[in-house]
């Protein structure tokens, strides 16, 4: 069949989306329907939904693409290329015509016992976290965290050189996530030690906090209030879920670089 330009596995779509998409589209994960039942919408009722239809993203591939039953399909979580996180915060999804679009050309050579559903990843921003801050405090003041990266009083590097150089090698790490990735706080502080002049670091919360590991906040943009953590192990996320470091361009207004002695 895949000779032939059918679409009948999960490979094949994959292949597909490859072919004529690849400019559009610069991550996938496609599922059938034990698996879309099983991990994506018990998600929404680990939120507390009564029903997950009530999510916004899924209602509308509710009411474009699926049947009236939710059988049969062939699911489909796509991140496009272009603007996929707008001003490195707000999360882009890929737009209503570009999904038909895709449906259009797929369905002639789908198989008659499946629809194609395409459905908006969920998205995970995160930052540097403190596990300092009171739980109502959460929301309000995670997001001003920052790393502190502390100068060897004996190097050769000058604080712009360290700040950079540590912006530039975090930004490289950020940007290989894809859906599915684990986030991996040990990576990120291999990262950070490996900074040319750069004797020891922390995280320094509003409140003056202090902690030399890496601990992260980890949010869904669309229910920050309802979703999420801080952690300090890696995380996986599932494979509809998508990573993202939370105002990337604006990464080294977090970082400072500070004397040894300081």
């Amino acid at each position: 069949f895949s000779s032939q330009g059918r679409l009948f596995s999960l490979s094949d779509y994959e292949s597909f989306i490859q072919r004529f998409f690849s400019s559009y589209v610069k991550d996938m994960h496609f599922c059938k329907n034990d698996e879309f039942t099983r991990d994506y919408l018990k998600h929404f009722y680990d939120l507390g939904m009564a029903s997950p239809q009530i999510d916004s993203r899924l209602n509308i591939a509710q009411v474009e693409f699926m049947s009236a039953v939710n059988f049969n399909n062939i699911y489909c979580f796509l991140v496009p290329a272009i603007n996929t996180i707008i001003n490195g915060k707000i999360p882009s999804y890929l737009n209503t015509s570009l999904k038909k679009q895709i449906i259009e050309k797929a369905t002639p050579q789908m198989g008659a016992s499946h629809n194609l559903v395409i459905i908006d990843p969920i998205y995970r921003a995160f930052t540097f976290g403190s596990y300092g801050l009171e739980d109502d405090e959460v929301n309000e003041k995670q997001f001003k965290n920052k790393l502190v990266l502390v100068r060897n009083r004996f190097t050769k590097y000058s604080y712009s050189f360290i700040k950079n150089y540590c912006v530039d090698s975090l930004k490289a790490y950020f940007q290989t996530l894809k859906l599915g990735s684990v986030i991996n706080t040990s990576d990120l502080a291999q990262i950070i030690n490996s900074v040319p002049g750069v004797k020891s670091y922390f995280i320094e919360d509003v409140n003056g906090n202090k902690d030399n590991k890496i601990n992260l906040f980890i949010w869904n943009p669309l229910y920050s209030n309802e979703d999420n953590r801080i952690i300090s192990q890696p995380y996986k996320c599932k494979m509809f879920e998508f990573p993202y470091f939370y105002g990337l361009n604006e990464l080294a207004d977090i970082i400072e670089v500070v004397d040894e002695f300081s």
